[in-house]
């Protein structure tokens, strides 16, 4: 996970005077498709962030910072 943590550090939010831009990074899941996954979180990120402070959404930036795996439990 390239020494990342703490995911939540993994947001960064840039603001100017009426517009905002998003920096994200996200883990996908293993199987998902990155690209429509990634796409999904920048379009929910962007209206999110319209909806609740009124800013114009200048991008949303979403690094794929690595690829989750479940952990099934085994059998015994």
């Amino acid at each position: 996970l390239a020494g990342k943590k703490n995911l939540s550090r993994g947001v960064r939010v840039t603001v100017t005077e009426a517009s905002v831009t998003v920096d994200i990074s996200i883990l996908v899941k293993y199987g998902s498709l990155v690209q429509p996954t990634a796409k999904a979180v920048q379009d929910a990120v962007a209206v999110a962030v319209e909806n609740t402070s009124g800013f114009t959404v200048e991008g949303v930036n979403v690094h794929v910072a690595g690829i989750t795996f479940d952990h099934a439990k085994k059998a015994k």
